[in-house]
């Protein structure tokens, strides 16, 4: 049991530091977002580790908004910060992404909401502090081969269905 309080814990954690990088993105403190956001990806990795491990985790199915929040964190505060141009369009499409997610449940439209905030954030780091940017590069390859096997069988799937069911209209599969 202890370990889904952890993973709890871990989920919770990422609604906060989705709050914590708004400012930080803002301001332009590229090392400190990149620290912000690359613990935002192990909490991520570690409690999916934990709860898979155990049964009883009371945030599991909080996930992926929590996920979609630290997205929408990041793009908040580029926004904010006069960091990427056209503050309307970014709003507007996560702002759709998001409630578009909400309301069913395709895992796709949260993957293109955090896409909006990982995307342009790696692209300003990679311009503005070289060592953040290979941070961040080297925690996503390292989240990649450490999760590979979960990730060719349950991540891309879930996003492929997600675009699938847009297409045809259908009741999506949750990712697992």
């Amino acid at each position: 049991m202890k370990r889904a309080h952890v993973a709890d814990a871990l989920t919770a954690s990422r609604f906060v530091l989705a709050l914590v990088v708004i400012p930080i993105a803002a301001r332009g403190a590229w090392l400190l977002a990149g620290i912000v956001v690359t613990t935002a990806w192990w909490t991520d990795f570690l409690d999916g580790r934990m709860a898979r491990s155990t049964t009883g985790s009371r945030l599991g199915d909080w996930d992926p908004h929590a996920d979609t929040a630290v997205g929408i964190g990041i793009v908040a505060g580029l926004v904010g910060g006069g960091h990427v141009p056209g503050a309307v369009w970014w709003l507007v499409v996560a702002g759709l992404f998001t409630v578009a997610y909400l309301t069913t449940r395709i895992f796709a439209f949260s993957e293109l909401v955090q896409a909006l905030g990982y995307g342009p954030l790696l692209w300003l780091a990679a311009a503005h502090h070289r060592v953040v940017f290979v941070f961040m590069v080297a925690t996503i390859a390292a989240i990649l081969i450490l999760d590979a096997h979960r990730f060719r069988r349950y991540t891309l799937p879930a996003f492929f269905d997600g675009l699938r069911t847009l297409a045809h209209r259908r009741k999506p599969q949750s990712p697992r």
